[in-house]
């Protein structure tokens, strides 16, 4: 791989290949309906300790929570705000908390909706464990939504500076082909290198319940100093742009998924192929959203490492040569 160095280069190239494979996970359940489909129109709701009847987004299965909101009545105007919250706990009693999200939703005219919000994740003793922003903004007009995302992700609270960070941006216009692109920054892993990348999609059709969705892919990757690289929007609309450090790797390749009648994911797969650094990963995703993934070896056929995670982004990989590293939230440590 250019400008890294033996002996570790082999396991530097399948991190960078896995970790392209895994960001797309991060974005999981995000969409233009996100916050449409619950900002407005609703009754004001006081948490109480509730036991896990079903496991909507992003509650863990098997721990209880509490949820609340504070909505305006419809018709809402423009500045009209709204709260949300959502807490998971590790006991009945929910007197000790798993996670904590929080979040302020403010429709900015009769087109626009934002929000920003946090979570925070706790040991059983109640130490924090990881701390991510959010800010999300959707755009509508006419038959057309702009959906941006952007997350912060650290090991505690503020000011502990954050180890990676995360961008979605999608172009949804009904009927028509979807452009959505992915980015992260990475500033720590178990192989000492910060990486950023970009996954940016083109063409996707509209999925139905029995035709898939298909789309070409391009994937760069990047590495540099911690904090030199960030992402902005890129030239064409629905994509965005690694700035700062060296260019390491370029992918093309295709992208498919399948939904049910709730426009759930049944099924996803990438492949990607890279000869300059003479590798071809791919990655699959089922219905449950466990995610499993390679590197293969172009020239040989090889298979030099494998990765998986559950529907939480956590798991291993494996790599040639190298120890097994840890998966967190979707990103090789």
């Amino acid at each position: 791989m250019p400008g890294l160095s033996p002996p570790v280069q082999q396991a530097e190239a399948q991190s960078v290949m896995a970790t392209s494979q895994l960001i797309i996970a991060l974005s999981a359940g995000a969409g233009p309906g996100t916050l449409e489909g619950v900002v407005f129109g609703g009754p004001t709701i006081t948490p109480a300790c509730t036991a896990p009847v079903m496991n909507p987004p992003p509650l863990p299965s098997g721990h209880y929570f509490q949820i609340g909101y504070n909505w305006p009545a419809p018709p809402p105007g423009p500045g009209t705000k709204a709260t949300f919250t959502v807490s998971t706990f590790y006991d009945s009693a929910c007197a000790h908390p798993l996670h904590a999200y929080s979040f302020l939703i403010v429709k900015g005219s009769a087109t626009t909706l934002s929000a920003t919000g946090s979570e925070t994740a706790y040991t059983a003793t109640g130490a924090v464990t990881g701390y991510r922003t959010y800010d999300i903004s959707d755009i509508i007009t006419g038959t057309a939504s702009n959906y941006v995302l952007r997350t912060t992700t650290a090991s505690g609270l503020p000011p502990v500076a954050p180890t990676s960070s995360f961008g979605l941006v999608c172009l949804y216009t009904a009927g028509s082909a979807e452009n959505c692109g992915y980015a992260a920054v990475q500033n720590t892993s178990s192989l000492g290198i910060p990486l950023a990348l970009t996954m940016n999609y083109t063409g996707l059709n509209p999925p139905g319940v029995t035709t898939p969705s298909r789309g070409t892919v391009g994937m760069q990757a990047f590495t540099g100093a911690v904090g030199s690289m960030g992402f902005v929007f890129g030239s064409t609309p629905g994509t965005w742009t690694i700035t700062g450090g060296t260019q390491i790797a370029s992918d093309t390749g295709t992208y498919s998924f399948t939904v049910d009648t709730n426009g759930d994911i049944l099924a996803s797969s990438t492949s990607l192929n890279d000869p300059g650094n003479d590798a071809a990963p791919s990655f699959t995703e089922d219905s449950a959203g466990n995610f499993n993934g390679l590197v293969r070896q172009i020239s040989t056929g090889a298979v030099p490492s494998l990765f998986t995670t559950d529907n939480a982004g956590n798991g291993t990989i494996i790599y040639t040569g190298a120890p097994i590293a840890p998966i967190t939230g979707f990103l090789v440590q």
